[in-house]
């Protein structure tokens, strides 16, 4: 009797895999007419899929994303409610829901469908970005910024709360954060147009930044990572004009990371400045500073820059291609 017990079994099992491998080849398939934008296709080879795996969340998933795509948001949400309402929801399953009630302006389900999400994954980035995206679609950046802030906190190598702060930082005139926030971004998103945008914000803020006034109300009522900061570029605000092009800025930035690891420590271990001191120590930090501010600041003196010194920005481009920007734990100042 067990023989034939374990022979029903295995035999089922290879049932199972079967099948699975045929999904898998299925969603390999639709996802090549997606990338086409043929999302007819893409649909009809999904709904073959299902035909063989009713109950597989991914199948369900790239449905729902699709309808998204299509414009057809009832069906991407009732897709999306089938979804979420199971044991087994991820936490793309909420973006994708969340994507569709935002769509048509559903704020009070999209709110509700969110603080659900964070009530299971607490340390997920990407349900605080978007919920956080959704205050703000309502007018409500104030609120926003929290969320935003906390998925920073909770999940600090998310881009997408770095991107919306940076943004907010900038709106409300507070550079220091606005800078922080988006040299960060353009770390961890280092190559697409919203890298560009925080660029600009970047270069902008920087230039609101090193102010004698500013740095001195930060010096005095700042946190204490504000302080720290600002009385570090307090003595450097008479060696650049207002203009601060990016050679002023590395010269700046470079005095400013000697001295924050004076005497071989630092007053607060931070990720981005740890990143600045290696690529000063590896004679990136030029390249790296052009990379930053340069087309922001003059695209010709940047293709100039460029042109004159080949061999750095190759080395800085290699690197940046090859080493993924990660942030530790524990590294939340923003108090």
């Amino acid at each position: 009797m067990k023989r034939y017990f374990l022979i029903a079994f295995l035999f089922c099992s290879v049932l199972v895999a079967h099948a699975q491998a045929n999904t898998d080849t299925l969603r390999a398939r639709a996802q090549a007419f997606l990338i086409k934008g043929d999302y007819d296709n893409a649909l009809s080879v999904l709904n073959h899929a299902a035909e063989m795996d009713a109950s597989n969340k991914d199948i369900l998933k790239d449905e729902a994303y699709i309808y998204y795509l299509q414009r057809n948001f009832a069906k991407a949400i009732e897709i999306g409610k089938q979804i979420t309402s199971r044991s087994d929801a991820d936490v793309q399953s909420y973006q994708i829901l969340g994507l569709a009630y935002k769509a048509i302006a559903n704020y009070t389900d999209a709110e509700k469908l969110y603080k659900k999400g964070i009530k299971q994954f607490p340390n997920s980035g990407v349900i605080y970005s978007e919920y956080g995206d959704l205050l703000a679609q309502q007018n409500r950046p104030d609120d926003a910024i929290k969320l935003w802030e906390k998925g920073i906190q909770v999940d600090p190598n998310n881009n997408n709360n770095y991107y919306y702060a940076a943004r907010y930082y900038s709106s409300k005139n507070r550079p220091l954060w606005a800078v922080i926030y988006s040299e960060t971004f353009v770390n961890i998103e280092s190559l697409t147009p919203r890298t560009v945008e925080i660029k600009d914000i970047l270069l902008s803020n920087y230039r609101k930044l090193l102010n004698t006034q500013l740095l001195q109300s930060l010096s005095k009522d700042g946190s204490p990572f504000e302080k720290a900061v600002a009385n570090n570029y307090l003595k450097y605000t008479g060696m650049y004009d207002e203009e601060l092009s990016p050679e002023a800025l590395t010269a700046v930035r470079a005095r400013f990371i000697l001295d924050w690891y004076a005497n071989g420590s630092a007053p607060f271990a931070f990720r981005l400045f740890d990143h600045q001191r290696l690529l000063l120590g590896q004679g990136m930090f030029d390249a790296y500073n052009q990379w930053l501010f340069g087309a922001s600041a003059s695209s010709s003196s940047y293709q100039y820059w460029t042109s004159n010194h080949p061999q750095e920005m190759k080395d800085w481009q290699t690197y940046l291609r090859s080493v993924v920007y990660k942030i530790p734990e524990g590294q939340y100042f923003q108090h």
